[in-house]
């Protein structure tokens, strides 16, 4: 939504409100900016869920998780009781390989899917607890529910800003090894600081096995 019309829904819903005080101009600016990536139909939306259920005019964190609550519905997202019912009654058709592959199921929703792919079908078709696994399996599609539940409600701004790093991380201590000229186990073909008399048997090791061939 356009930042103008991000304010004006705003400075519409503080006056539905009764006890809310009113915005300055930089209060409101900064508001309707935080929420104003949100698409309009569920923005609207979550200002209307907000009204029907919330007594206080709502902060920007509450109206952004009402919006991906809104998204979520939308989207179909089972319980876990649900999706825990759909592997369990379609687990005994997948087979490793492309033959009844778990790619081939037309699942209800992708989280049940990649929940299914994480937690490993074969644990679930070959359990001999199944109590046990259904609470494991529930846990973890909760756990990857609430994942993509976090990153509805988080601004794309946020998202980006938070994504990890490609380039990979040194250590403090490898890092300061590298800047004071220090040999490393990265630098030095695997041996670091292995002791002498070690180091030689594997160098001769290597060397009569080089030589056998």
């Amino acid at each position: 939504m356009r930042i103008e019309k991000a304010i004006e829904l705003v400075e519409t819903q503080i006056q539905l409100y009764p006890n809310t005080t009113q915005m300055d101009e930089k209060a409101l600016s900064y508001y309707a900016s935080a929420i104003a990536d949100i698409e309009d139909q569920y923005l609207i939306n979550a200002f209307r869920l907000h009204l029907e259920t919330q007594k206080f005019f709502p902060t920007v964190s509450e109206i952004r998780k009402a919006a991906a609550e809104l998204a979520g519905r939308k989207s179909g997202i089972p319980i876990a009781y649900e999706a825990w019912r759909e592997v369990n009654e379609n687990a005994s058709k997948w087979l490793v390989g492309e033959k009844n592959s778990i790619d081939k199921h037309e699942w209800s929703h992708p989280l049940v899917k990649e929940t299914a792919r994480l937690f490993g079908w074969d644990d679930i078709r070959m359990s001999d607890n199944l109590a046990a696994t259904r609470a494991r399996f529930m846990e973890a599609f909760n756990q990857i529910r609430e994942r993509e539940e976090r990153n509805l409600i988080l601004s794309k701004h946020i998202i980006s800003f938070s994504e990890p790093d490609p380039r990979p991380q040194l250590s403090s201590a490898t890092r300061k090894q590298i800047t004071s000229g220090q040999k490393t186990v990265e630098n030095t073909g695997g041996w670091g600081d292995m002791p002498p008399e070690i180091k030689d048997k594997l160098k001769k090791l290597l060397k009569d096995k080089e030589d056998d061939k």
